[in-house]
């Protein structure tokens, strides 16, 4: 995810490219956090970029058309927990995003972006600021070390939130993932098992590139 997810402006400008000019219903979608699409402005910008929201009635909407979506599991957590000098990746409790590709019978496409973490400099008592307002408000980050290592937030964008200069950022795709036959309610055994199929193939894209 990294302190802010440019991986997913990645995904819906080439997608919002790949659809243009309009050709009918797009099939490619960005999962984004719901509060980002209550703010005025870019609300309406990500939906013209085919972002929409993760939330649970959204992506069975979106997976019952037949679309794909981009989605980063581990969310505003790992977020929160960004670390510049070690790559780590979060997973929800429940592993919604298996539960949803289970039951509609999807393939998972492992991603991972190198580089994203490495986009802002971190710091554990950035972590634990973010992480204390994570826990008690559920926000993302709300400080973060910009340009020269200066605390700013993004309450307030000013130039300060630009990313490193001439950091790379570089997105790998894996092989799809088979996880099995459509469930419409899968136990959490087959949950786990699914999830297993899915971390091999994250591993061994993350090992052939990092």
């Amino acid at each position: 995810h990294g302190a802010f997810t440019f991986t997913a402006l990645y995904f819906v400008s080439h997608w919002s490219a790949k659809n243009y000019p309009w050709k009918g219903r797009s099939t490619l979608y960005c999962a984004v956090a719901p509060l980002l699409l209550q703010i005025p402005g870019l609300c309406e910008f990500l939906l013209l970029c085919n972002a929409r929201s993760v939330e649970s009635r959204s992506f069975d909407a979106l997976l019952a058309s037949g679309a794909s979506i981009a989605v980063q599991p581990g969310g505003l957590l790992e977020q929160v927990e960004t670390d510049a000098e070690r790559e780590r990746v979060f997973f929800p409790a429940r592993l919604g995003f298996i539960r949803k590709a289970l039951k509609h019978g999807t393939l998972l496409l492992p991603t991972y972006a190198f580089g994203e973490n490495q986009l802002y400099r971190t710091a554990s008592w950035v972590r634990r600021l973010n992480k204390w307002f994570y826990k008690m408000f559920g926000t993302g980050n709300l400080v973060v070390l910009g340009i020269g290592g200066v605390p700013t937030s993004p309450i307030l964008p000013n130039p300060l939130m630009l990313p490193i200069y001439r950091n790379g950022l570089h997105v790998r795709f894996g092989e799809p993932v088979d996880i099995g036959p459509r469930n419409e309610d899968p136990t959490d055994e087959e949950v786990e098992a699914a999830f297993e199929k899915y971390l091999v193939g994250l591993r061994k894209l993350f090992d052939k590139h990092k």
